[in-house]
């Protein structure tokens, strides 16, 4: 590259000015100080420099730069240039214009340049120098950071939004799809694009079969279905509005698409729901009424309707619940609130302020009701009222019963007394004339006052004297009876010796036994322990028990009296025999006092039925308990059984298990 001295600046001015006519087209270098003076009036910074990138020319708009560079400094141009030598370079081997980007700082500020370089020539077209203008894009590069910025702050919107973005040409074919559609329906967007809206789904409801590239309004909230790839049919509400270019063209829509699909199930699930809430609500048996938290009815069922006739045409939601029960007071719908309204309204609005748990309510038809009414969590109040007419109508007869019953009792008590009283007052007529015959039968027999020389009144005053004591037995046992049964007996306690007891007992029955051709066998331990009990009851407990064994046992037959402790420590006396039995029907009625099996039972066997009943009760009165094991031809088994707590050593110590 050639060098020369650098020229005044008139001198390199005029070059400059020669060069830049030529490079122009001038027809004439005289025009020289006219397009000097033209180029110094741009605001445009313009240079002029040779080869080396010396500066021959810079009009006022270049110098300005330079000095704004280095503002308060009068710097030598060479050093303050803005010529790049890299502008040098591309112009000598490009031997044409190069265009540049530059960025300047002007103290903190930073402004940004394009450069258009271009080569000078002489008339020969040889090259002398480098010329060049300076235009500001600071602008356009605040507007190109500010888009990149929105486009940015888009991309970021795109992802973070729940909503999917499209965009559609004016045939509806995909020119952008935002990346959340991948979450949405598990497409990548780069599938979708090119391919057409209606083949990846289809609007329904009103007017969206109607959507075309004819239509061009906005539209929002449309629903749209899209099959997936699971083949999962999806539903988005679909918002969009028409896009026009600078001339007014149509040229496609924009919008956004919402995935409903998990709100629209859910509220299909809850209609549902609600449904079958409604549907089991109207089924029930019980009246239901709902009424929210400011005690306004909600809703209320046929059953509610039902119980509440009077009032029915006023029970819609809405009503309040003071309005519900003055007005069904109004009309008489309840029985309770007659002649008092205001006092019963009263008291069930307190209620509802105060509950005191569920409560029955009579209706003026006759009807009962049981009020429950409850506030919920949320503070609404649930009320039902169930039908309880026929459950007062038997508790109504229950009572009647029980009142019956009561009459009857007292009546039977009444009679049991006087039946007592009764028999107290025979016995005791009976007993004064028994003791004398007996008494006077036994002097008899005794000859104490000469001997009787006929033997045939020797059996007459022995018949007598036998008929007298079974008469005054018999009497004995028909008191003690009605004093159980009235619950008169009472015990005189004492350690007794039972071995002892059965011997006494077996022995008053031998001769009975002998007559009657039956072996009599007693089993006792040698270690028996003693009983604490009354031990004339006891003797009488085996004196009955011995007496019916010997009775109901035919000739050739065996009673055997069994005394000891059971496994568990309880004293137990058992007298079997080998009779004639009981059938397990008749058990029952043996047990009864007065009980006989049968009339035939009755002729052949003397006896009053009073035995077993007495003999049950004396062992209940002593805390233990009566069995009776028997079966026809084979004969029975009675046992007596004694709590453990009455059992006593032999020293007298209460024996423990």
């Amino acid at each position: 590259m050639p060098s020369f001295e650098r020229p005044s600046d008139e001198t390199g001015s005029g070059i400059a000015i020669r060069a830049l006519a030529r490079s122009i087209g001038a027809p004439a270098v005289n025009l020289q100080a006219e397009v000097e003076r033209q180029l110094l009036a741009l605001a445009v910074p313009l240079y002029a420099a040779d080869r080396s990138g010396m500066l021959l020319f810079a009009n006022e708009g270049y110098r300005s730069l330079l000095k704004g560079r280095k503002p308060g400094a009068e710097a030598a141009e060479d050093e303050a240039r803005l010529l790049s030598p890299e502008a040098l370079v591309l112009v000598e081997r490009e031997q044409g214009p190069v265009v540049l980007e530059h960025v300047l700082a002007f103290g903190e500020k930073v402004r940004h340049f394009r450069s258009r370089h271009f080569p000078l020539t002489e008339d020969g077209g040889r090259q002398i120098g480098v010329g060049g203008v300076y235009l500001e894009v600071s602008h356009e590069v605040r507007l190109a950071e500010r888009a990149e910025r929105a486009s940015e702050r888009f991309d970021d919107i795109a992802r973070l939004v729940s909503d999917w973005m499209w965009e559609v040409d004016k045939t509806f074919n995909f020119t952008y799809v935002s990346a959340r559609v991948l979450e949405v329906f598990g497409m990548h967007p780069r599938l979708l694009l090119g391919s057409n809206l209606f083949e990846l789904g289809n609007f329904a409801g009103p007017g969206g079969a109607s959507l075309d590239a004819s239509v061009r309004t906005p539209f929002r909230d449309q629903p749209f279905h899209v099959i997936g790839p699971d083949g999962r049919t999806r539903i988005c509400l679909m918002s969009g509005m028409p896009v026009f270019d600078a001339a007014g063209s149509f040229v496609g829509y924009r919008g956004t698409g919402t995935d409903v699909t998990a709100r629209i199930e859910a509220e299909q699930q809850a209609r549902s729901a609600q449904l079958q809430l409604a549907e089991a609500i109207e089924a029930s048996s019980e009246a239901f009424a709902l009424f929210d938290r400011a005690n306004r009815l909600v809703i209320c069922n046929g059953k509610f309707h039902e119980y509440h006739a009077p009032i029915a045409d006023i029970l819609v939601p809405g009503i309040t619940y003071e309005e519900f029960v003055s007005k069904g007071a109004e009309r008489g719908l309840f029985a309770d609130a007659a002649g008092c309204i205001d006092a019963w309204v009263a008291r069930e609005l307190d209620n509802l302020r105060n509950p005191r748990g569920p409560y029955e309510q009579r209706l003026k038809d006759g009807r009962w009701l049981k009020v429950s009414d409850r506030r919920a969590g949320d503070g609404s109040l649930v009320c039902l009222r169930t039908d309880i007419t026929d459950l007062k109508h038997r508790e109504e007869a229950l009572r009647n019963a029980e009142e019956s019953s009561r009459t009857a009792r007292e009546s039977a008590e009444l009679a049991n007394r006087a039946k007592s009283e009764f028999l107290a007052n025979v016995s005791h007529e009976l007993r004064t004339p028994l003791n004398a015959i007996i008494g006077f039968s036994e002097i008899i027999m005794a000859e104490m006052f000469g001997p009787i020389d006929s033997p045939q009144y020797k059996e007459y005053i022995k018949d007598i004297h036998d008929s007298g004591t079974h008469l005054y037995n018999l009497i004995n046992d028909i008191l003690d009876v009605s004093k159980a049964e009235a619950g008169k007996l009472e015990l005189s306690e004492a350690v007794v010796d039972v071995a002892d007891a059965v011997a006494r007992c077996v022995r008053l029955v031998k001769d009975r036994a002998a007559r009657a051709e039956v072996r009599l066998e007693v089993k006792t331990p040698d270690d028996l322990s003693r009983l604490f009990a009354d031990e004339r009851k006891i003797k009488q407990i085996l004196l009955n028990l011995l007496s019916n064994a010997v009775k109901f046992t035919p000739a050739g037959g065996t009673v055997t009296t069994t005394v000891g402790l059971t496994p568990e420590g309880d004293f137990a006396i058992t007298v079997a025999d080998s009779g004639i039995g009981i059938a397990p029907e008749d058990l029952a009625t043996v047990m009864a006092p007065f009980g006989q099996v049968d009339s035939r039972l009755a002729r052949k066997y003397e006896g009053t039925g009073l035995g077993l009943p007495l003999t049950k009760a004396l062992v209940e009165l002593h805390g233990g308990s009566l069995s009776l094991e028997s079966e026809v031809h084979k004969g029975t088994t009675v046992t007596a059984l004694f709590p453990a707590d009455r059992v006593r050593a032999v020293g007298g110590a209460v024996i423990s298990d």
